[in-house]
């Protein structure tokens, strides 16, 4: 009877537990570093709000704004994605290419990093910018999704909407 007591005491205890404040519940599992698929959600919602609709993407060579693979996969799931060197020469050289493809709206996706501001949370921010064409130079503003942690599992943040243009 004893032990008995003794596991129902813990049970209640993670129950307890497993609830955070205002009410939400405290996943009992963490969460591991995001995997791809959280980078390409994140990603598909940025380019789903921006306005006119891509066709076709550019991705930059410099370190700084490297893409995590899932969000490279959410541009190309859309359209074709282009590298985008640093070199200006080099740069003209893939505009011309690009001009000669015809005028389609062109978006060159920034990754603006990913942040844990608790154990159970994670926030994921791009930006974008039009390149060539009417809205050549045109940024395209920051959008931040985030998702929390349950049960190990990252999910999309129901409480805050993908934010857009």
């Amino acid at each position: 009877m004893r032990r008995h007591s003794w596991l129902l005491l813990c049970a209640a205890w993670l129950a307890a537990a497993a609830c955070a404040e205002g009410g939400r519940q405290r996943s009992l599992v963490a969460c591991n570093d995001p995997r791809d698929s959280v980078f390409h959600l994140a990603a598909s919602d940025y380019l789903d709000s921006v306005n006119p609709k891509p066709r076709r993407f550019l991705e930059a060579t410099n370190a700084d704004s490297t893409l995590p693979a899932g969000a490279r996969q959410a541009m190309q799931d859309i359209g074709p994605t282009y590298l985008y060197p640093p070199d200006s020469a080099q740069r003209a050289l893939v505009l011309t290419r690009l001009k000669s493809y015809g005028s389609v709206p062109t978006l060159l996706l920034s990754y603006r990093g990913s942040q844990r501001p608790a154990r159970d949370s994670l926030v994921v921010s791009f930006e974008g910018m039009w390149v060539g064409g009417a809205d050549d130079g045109k940024k395209v503003p920051p959008s931040t999704a985030r998702f929390h942690c349950n049960d190990g599992v990252w999910e999309r943040d129901a409480a805050a909407a993908p934010a857009g243009t």
